[in-house]
């Protein structure tokens, strides 16, 4: 049970790469936009990943595999990303966060139907708890900014947990590593020729460029290499359920960056998602 403890903690390590990412993000977007910076992201990823997959002889995968590994890449970040963005902007993340990460919970449910993955009491609830600590994370009271997004972001959880299902699929017959290159090099050709369409080029600023690559080597790279090797040991659900703490990491990250107080909000957010794993831990052993 060691074992499975040090594969949750490998998922968590992911968590947190994705929650101090969004700082590099951040610039980047200021520069130019979030087609031009997910463009630049995933050519970072597939770089260096495709090289790393290459020297360990794992580069090639079965039209299976690749077949759940693209259609991975459309329903999560393609589908999900693009309607979680719509949705912070019409209304702010205090309740387009708490309900899109909803997904943790639907993860647990596919996980057991569809794979056979134990889901007990524990993990229920701790995936309940991590969900509650998000929406205490994120409730700050915000007017909304356009229509409702509830719909949104219900359809971002259900991509999400699809597109994570989708990825355990791909694992079954390739290595992570393969699955995140291939992942990423799919993405980038979308990402890029989405770009050229419009007119634009990627050259047009380097310095976001070479953040976005850098935060995708990170993020898309590492982090999920990370995640896609836990899960491939653990299912979807508790790997999945890691990635709660990543809107904690990334409020803790922007206070210290910005040099203002941890709120009250954040410590029990953060109490609420630590007890979640701490129960998902607990019946991992």
């Amino acid at each position: 049970m060691t074992g499975l403890i040090t594969y949750m903690l490998e998922a968590l390590a992911a968590a947190v790469i994705w929650g101090l990412v969004p700082l590099m993000i951040e610039f980047a977007v200021r520069r130019t936009d979030p087609v031009y910076v997910n463009a630049w992201r995933n050519v970072g990823a597939a770089a260096a990943l495709i090289p790393v997959c290459a020297y360990e002889g794992v580069l090639g995968m079965s039209a299976r595999a690749a077949a759940f590994t693209l259609a991975s890449a459309a329903v999560g970040p393609g589908i999900g990303l693009l309607a979680y963005t719509e949705a912070l902007n019409r209304e702010g993340p205090s309740r387009v966060v708490p309900i899109s990460f909803t997904y943790v919970v639907w993860a647990q449910m596919l996980g057991g139907v569809l794979f056979g993955e134990p889901v007990g009491p524990l993990t229920l609830a701790g995936a309940l708890l991590s969900v509650s600590g998000i929406w205490v994370l994120s409730s700050r009271g915000e007017a909304p900014r356009g229509p409702s997004a509830v719909g949104l972001a219900l359809l971002t959880s259900a991509s999400w947990a699809l597109g994570a299902v989708l990825s355990r699929e791909a694992l079954f017959y390739a290595h992570p590593l393969t699955v995140a290159a291939w992942r990423a090099a799919a993405l980038a050709a979308a990402f890029s020729g989405w770009y050229a369409l419009r007119g634009s080029s990627l050259s047009k600023d380097p310095p976001a460029a070479g953040v976005s690559a850098a935060s995708g080597t990170l993020g898309l790279g590492v982090g999920l290499v990370l995640y896609y090797t836990a899960m491939e040991v653990l299912g979807v659900g508790p790997s999945s359920l890691a990635s709660s703490v990543t809107p904690l990491v990334s409020q803790v990250a922007g206070r210290l960056v910005s040099g203002e107080p941890l709120s009250a909000r954040i410590l029990a957010g953060g109490m609420l998602i630590s007890l979640g794993l701490a129960l998902v831990a607990l019946q991992l052993t």
